[in-house]
């Protein structure tokens, strides 16, 4: 297994990947629900989600084998807002995926979202994620790590919405602290959880 950066043309398979990875998360299902095609329009929302997101001002690792995209993360810099034009040109794809009877319940979840993420200056872990058909290898661990570097490199904070109990522990090895509840799922999830930048 490597461990490389994706380029944008890759945004299709790693939205294939996080679709996958998140098919049955009960947060995924509160922004996204049906079952209908469901991780077709999974794919269609991630792969959206990514261009307008890591691929256009961040960063996405991956790590492959035998050219398979087995996992990855995606990483938005701090500041990232993400433009008109972009959401513009990706706003028919999120509308296939999330369907237009739902558009509202998908909209009043991304202000929930936005309202908890820091003012300060961070990077946001939008999403990391390994194919099933890969779990229990430390894949995501791995992923982690790598981005992490780069965080601590630049002496940044980082922020992440963890969505299971299972994903929150993950964070809290590796520095993150949790925060608020955003209540969209079972259990109060997705939680908000902040790392501090490292000196």
């Amino acid at each position: 297994m490597t461990t490389r950066r994706a380029t944008r043309a890759e945004a299709s398979a790693c939205g294939a990947v996080l679709a996958r990875a998140l098919r049955d998360d009960a947060v995924v299902a509160a922004v996204i629900p049906g079952e209908h095609r469901r991780e077709e329009r999974l794919t269609q929302s991630y792969t959206a989600s990514l261009l307008t997101g890591a691929f256009a001002d961040g960063v996405v690792d991956v790590v492959e084998s035998a050219d398979r995209i087995l996992g990855l993360a995606a990483w938005e810099r701090p500041g990232h807002r993400t433009g008109l034009a972009d959401r513009l040109q990706q706003f028919p794809r999120y509308l296939r995926a999330i369907g237009l009877r739902h558009l509202r319940t998908a909209l009043r979840t991304s202000e929930v979202f936005a309202r908890h993420r820091p003012a300060t200056p961070h990077w946001y872990l939008a999403d990391v994620a390994v194919d099933p058909a890969a779990a229990g290898q430390g894949i995501g661990s791995e992923l982690l790590r790598t981005g992490l570097v780069r965080v601590d490199e630049e002496h940044a904070a980082a922020y992440l919405e963890a969505t299971t109990p299972g994903s929150r522990r993950l964070y809290e090895r590796f520095g993150f602290v949790a925060g608020a509840p955003l209540g969209l799922a079972p259990g109060g999830y997705p939680v908000a959880m902040h790392r501090p930048g490292r000196p």
